[in-house]
């Protein structure tokens, strides 16, 4: 078999190396160069880095997402810990003594509440105030109030923009820096490492449009 069709390159033994031929009744089998198979590895390597590393990006993003979504139940109350819940509906929340918090996007006890950062935060939005949808579309605009009874909704989705999301992130980080000072302490859901990389993982890559849960969360405190 050739090694070109113009027959002007002549290969260099050091380059080239024989594949064993099979014992067959067809033509030679071919003169395969070392140099292709090292560089289609390196292709091939490359490949499944690429592939294992935007795997890796996919599932902290969603871990991150779950994070703000979803309530955290599988979480066991730490040992020596008192729990403070805001039970399984807004009633009771209101019953219990929680309200609801725009910057955790949930109803919270006394006891994880900076009630002066969430004010600031309802403030950072475009215009000062925050605008929130019941749709993707973003049509159906819903109040703050509206928005709070979406702890009755079992996880049900709203919508806003991105730039809500990464406020969110930064004003958390912020939150969690004051919480030893004035005494709270930050619910599981937003106290872990996957959140603090989802944030990351947000400002890297922003969103136009992002959605949410209301839940009704428990917080724990010595």
């Amino acid at each position: 078999m050739a090694l070109s069709s113009t027959g002007k390159r002549q290969a260099q033994k050091s380059d080239y190396e024989l594949v064993p031929q099979a014992e067959s009744s067809d033509d030679e089998a071919p003169i395969v160069s070392s140099r292709s198979l090292d560089g289609n590895r390196r292709r091939y390597v490359s490949s499944i880095l690429w592939k294992t590393a935007k795997a890796s990006v996919a599932c902290l993003a969603l871990l991150g997402a779950v994070s703000l979504l979803a309530p955290l139940r599988h979480i066991n109350r730490p040992q020596g810990r008192v729990e403070y819940s805001c039970g399984n509906s807004t009633a009771e929340a209101r019953a219990l003594g929680c309200k609801f918090d725009e910057l955790a996007s949930a109803w919270l006890p006394a006891v994880c509440r900076d009630e002066e950062l969430t004010e600031e935060f309802s403030r950072a939005g475009p215009n000062g105030t925050w605008k929130y949808y019941s749709d993707p579309d973003l049509t159906t605009e819903l109040s703050l109030e509206e928005l709070a009874l979406y702890g009755d909704l079992n996880g049900q989705w709203y919508f806003m923009t991105g730039e809500w999301h990464i406020v969110h992130c930064a004003f958390y980080w912020r939150k969690k820096y004051r919480a030893p000072s004035l005494g709270i302490t930050l619910e599981p859901r937003y106290d872990s490492l996957v959140h603090v990389e989802h944030c990351g993982h947000l400002i890297r890559h922003p969103l136009k449009y992002t959605h949410a849960g209301v839940i009704l969360d428990t917080c724990y405190s010595n």
